[in-house]
């Protein structure tokens, strides 16, 4: 299919295109190895050495990296000076640092590693800004990939996007030096010099603009209450201040999303953007997956892929030792340095704007960029690697934890030390009344500890572990674990084993309130029940009704919701009594409550 212009070839594009997502991306996350690869997969299927189904993957591309300029948007939104201020160590110091280690170390590698690539030809400055561009890790990636996992917001993720931030930063001088190094007469030094002066003076009016004036034209859009328009303005946002930079050579969508960080519009900004961005962001990797060059790569396989490892070795040395040096713990250092070892989406910009530039022949502009494309899909597979390695390891580490029981009869066991868990635990511990604290989690112990808990690793479904625990002599046995299915197996283990025992489980749901009642479980707490009465209740005296009115009326929709469970349960095999029971039951309680407040 030939690039065209044609409804029709639009069209049979975005079929393709969404075909191939659907299958290839839902595939690849089910075997664990991320959207991303999925994503780089289908490139490749549907590209010019695979289906050839599209012959002009570079056109894509090009248009794909609005989802990158959309991602640096958000992210921006995210970095206002309160938080910038608090992860400032990170930034230019974990950031930083990697950032020079690891260009010096890529230059060096290139020039006296691989000759027959030519890169000895290069001058030590290309070489050197072929080193940093290769130090920058893909933020769109690595941040895709710890979004997916839960773990942007964990300690290890804080720092892992503290170092993407200040690469994204470092990206900008390196886009605006790639014409100084063309060879230089005084006229080019001259343009060069202009060239920075009017990227200063956009920059300044960038600020000044979204400062003064974007909140203000923001305000008036929102005032009119019609949400496209809003929507519209956010994309006019992000697309006139990337049309803005790149007229000066620029690239610095995160400046317009920090400016507009503590606007009193961010949160609808975001959520505006956000869709554009996914979709964008996944036809962005898929066209990576289509520049992957075959051809190059099937010429010299090995050299190739040892050159992708010693650059990610390389990259995962100097940030492992730099987060050890922060002081983060080693097995946090090695994901934050596995998720970053990598290149990113810059390495495209920068080498494309080389070539043009007559900077690298195209040979050595394909080779580079077949190198940071096999990084990226290399990622995900040393990613799962290490956490099916770790997850053996904590295994075969159990003894590495305290085991010897202090209380061979505890009166009460507690499984699952998290936030709900740990509750019970501070109240017996200011009672002094002996328990035992069973947790899977390797890091929660670890934490729990430090805070002065008598907490053990260890799976609470196990048996032998139980009786260890001195679960025979125990009176109560909480089940607080957030997993319902290793919830569920525990009581029938309990139940099974230990039929003696009086157990009180936390219930995430309604459902699991019904399976809990199939095994006989004497006392069920769920977990946001009482604290959502208590905001209601707390709802209802600030609409003005009085302490013990509120508190009568919610202390009656209490009583009749857990009569509504035990009602519902008995009829739970069929659906037509259910719905009629809660039916009911609903016209019921109406009626108290009108009856409680008469008018």
């Amino acid at each position: 299919m030939q690039s065209g212009v044609s409804v029709h070839d639009l069209l049979a594009s975005s079929f393709f295109f969404l075909v191939a997502t659907c299958i290839a991306v839902p595939i690849f996350k089910k075997m664990g190895l991320g959207s991303v690869l999925g994503y780089l997969f289908a490139g490749l299927i549907v590209g010019p050495f695979g289906l050839k189904l599209f012959n002009d993957p570079k056109s894509i591309i090009h248009f794909a990296e609005i989802g990158v300029v959309f991602l640096l948007f958000i992210i921006g939104l995210e970095l206002n000076l309160t938080k910038l201020w608090t992860i400032r160590r990170h930034v230019f110091g974990l950031g930083g640092f990697q950032v020079i280690a690891t260009g010096f170390a890529l230059a060096l590698f290139l020039y006296y590693g691989f000759s027959q690539f030519g890169f000895e030809d290069l001058s030590w400055n290309v070489l050197v800004l072929l080193g940093f561009t290769l130090s920058l890790s893909s933020t769109a990636f690595a941040v895709q990939m710890m979004k997916e996992k839960n773990e942007l917001q964990t300690p290890y993720g804080q720092s892992a996007f503290a170092v993407l931030l200040f690469q994204d930063l470092a990206a900008i001088p390196l886009i605006a030096i790639v014409p100084f190094l063309v060879v230089q007469t005084s006229n080019s030094v001259n343009s060069y010099f202009l060239a920075a002066l009017k990227g200063l003076v956009v920059i300044t009016l960038v600020i000044f603009l979204g400062r003064f004036l974007l909140k203000y034209l923001l305000r008036i859009i929102a005032q009119s209450n019609v949400k496209e328009v809003f929507t519209a303005a956010s994309l006019l946002v992000v697309i006139g201040v990337s049309l803005l930079m790149e007229s000066v050579g620029l690239s610095m969508a995160l400046l317009s999303g920090v400016i507009l960080a503590d606007s009193e519009y961010r949160h609808e900004l975001e959520a505006d953007i956000e869709p554009f961005k996914g979709l964008l962001l996944g036809l962005f990797f898929m066209a990576v997956g289509m520049n992957i060059n075959l051809n190059l790569f099937l010429v010299n396989p090995l050299i190739i892929i040892l050159v992708t490892l010693v650059l990610m070795a390389v990259k995962f040395i100097s940030l492992l030792g730099l987060s050890r040096l922060m002081k983060m713990n080693f097995k946090s250092s090695q994901k934050l340095s596995l998720v970053l070892s990598q290149s990113g989406e810059f390495g495209f910009v920068i080498l494309g704007l080389a070539l043009t530039s007559q900077v690298l022949n195209s040979n050595t502009h394909d080779t580079l960029t077949l190198i940071i494309t096999f990084s990226m899909a290399l990622t995900p597979f040393l990613v799962l690697t290490f956490e099916k390695m770790n997850q053996k390891k904590v295994v075969e580490d159990v003894n590495d934890y305290d085991t010897n029981f202090e209380h061979s009869d505890p009166q009460v066991i507690i499984a699952g030390f998290g936030r709900y868990g740990q509750m019970s635990a501070r109240l017996l511990m200011m009672q002094k009344i002996p328990f035992t604290a069973l947790e899977l989690s390797s890091e929660h112990v670890q934490t729990a500890i430090k805070f002065g808990y008598k907490i053990y690793y260890g799976d609470a479904t196990r048996l032998d572990l139980l009786h260890a625990a001195g679960v025979d002599k125990a009176k109560i046995f909480i089940i607080a674990i957030d997993d319902v299915e290793m919830a569920l197996k525990l009581t029938k283990t309990l139940k099974d084993h230990f039929p003696k025992i009086k157990i009180y489980s936390r219930a995430r749901n309604r459902q699991h309130v019904f399976d809990l009642m199939a095994l006989n479980v004497e006392v069920i707490h769920r977990e946001v029940f009482s604290s959502s009465l208590d905001m209601a209740k707390d709802m209802l005296i600030g609409l003005g009704f009085e302490s013990s009115r509120a508190i009568a009326l919610v202390n009656k929709f209490r009583s009749h919701d857990e009569a509504l469970l035990k009602d519902q349960y008995l009829v739970l095999g069929d659906e037509g009594l259910y719905i009629n029971k809660t039916r009911e039951m609903q016209t019921q309680l109406e009626q108290l409550l009108i009856e409680e407040n008469p008018k």
